[in-house]
């Protein structure tokens, strides 16, 4: 539908099922209703999120981070060894929660990519 507009979708690519991607959920937000919300990061920007529940893991331990992406781009995990992962892509401007185990992240960084 035209009226609606993708603020956020989130992905934990480890729940995968059957070769397809987790994009395990989409918000959107409707034309006509009111000032459309602030995206939670910037375009281009790559955060790590904090919990501030004290008695649950931060995310960022378990890996938690938005990007702020732009149509036509993709979120690469490269690992020390070089190996490189996409782990989301967007079709359009967007905010995008990826959650990965923390065994993943050692020794890694994201990279963004231009399709």
């Amino acid at each position: 539908a035209k009226d609606l507009v993708e603020l956020a979708r989130f992905y934990v690519p480890e729940i995968a099922h059957a070769g397809q991607p987790a994009g395990s959920m989409r918000l959107y937000w409707r034309r006509g209703r009111g000032e459309m919300p602030e995206r939670p990061v910037s375009p281009r920007e790559i955060r790590a999120v904090v919990s501030s529940a004290p008695t649950q893991a931060s995310a960022a331990s378990r890996g938690g981070y938005w990007w702020g992406a732009e149509a036509g781009q993709q979120l690469v995990l490269v690992s020390e060894s070089g190996q490189r992962e996409v782990v989301a892509a967007a079709d359009t401007d967007t905010a995008v929660f990826v959650e990965l185990a923390p065994s993943r992240l050692q020794s890694a960084s994201f990279e963004i990519e231009s399709r």
